[in-house]
């Protein structure tokens, strides 16, 4: 199995064990600091992943790195992102809001409570929320996204839709950070507004390519493909 499609495969089981959680626990304000065993497993999961592929990335895993070289690395590009989470309702959910420099692991909240678990999961086992292992798995979904060597997995694992009218040869082209934003300079990067209505969905989120960017009037609705769910959602938002 490749890279590409490894990670997203680990990805898979990750969201099933959130999955499996929220059957039984639903994703609501009254339950977002409700805590599990089997939350502490997967917050870890998940955490790893996110440290493994980002070592990955930086220097193919030679040199041990922290969460302070992650943010000075990919912190401009997944700070402002956004995606939609399907718990009991629809909420944006933007994981890497506010992450900095100087306090990289306490400006997220979510990567300090992994932190603390791995360090000590039975003293800790209390931090592995609801919600901070959503905002973990957010986190995951949008890093391997962005990541050039997961496109393939992306493709087979994961909902690609698109608008099929713009004639783009390959809407995963479109998740790289040269088109994955808004360019007022449009000629600088052709074809870059082809994405416009693309998005990648998985059993519980929803990001559509772009629109972290981007104004969306109220009466505007979702151009092309995707799940019914996210058009319902799209067509009653403004931001």
């Amino acid at each position: 199995m490749s890279l590409s499609d490894s990670m997203v495969s680990w990805y898979i089981e990750a969201e099933n064990m959130l999955k499996d959680v929220l059957e039984v626990v639903p994703y609501c304000n009254e339950h977002k600091s409700v805590w599990s065993p089997k939350l502490v497993t997967m917050l870890q999961e998940t955490c790893s992943q996110i440290d493994s592929l980002w070592s990955y990335e930086i220097n193919h895993g030679e040199a041990r790195l922290n969460i302070e070289n992650y943010c000075s690395h990919f912190g401009d590009k997944m700070r402002p992102k956004w995606l939609v989470f399907w718990g009991e309702h629809p909420e944006k959910i933007q994981p890497f809001g506010g992450w900095n420099a100087i306090n990289a692991a306490q400006s997220l909240p979510w990567w300090q409570a992994y932190q603390n678990v791995k360090h000590n999961r039975i003293i800790n086992r209390e931090q592995a929320t609801l919600e901070n292992a959503v905002k973990a798995l957010a986190g995951l979904f949008l890093a391997i996204l962005r990541c050039e060597s997961c496109r393939d997995g992306v493709g087979h694992g994961l909902n690609v839709s698109h608008d099929t009218t713009t004639g783009y040869c390959n809407p995963l082209d479109c998740l790289s950070d040269v088109y994955d934003c808004a360019n007022p300079d449009r000629d600088s990067v052709p074809s870059v507004f082809t994405w416009q209505y693309i998005a990648v969905e998985s059993k519980l989120f929803s990001y559509p390519v772009g629109w972290w960017a981007k104004q969306k009037n109220v009466d505007e609705n979702w151009g092309g493909h995707a799940s019914y769910r996210f058009r319902t959602w799209f067509a009653s938002q403004s931001w």
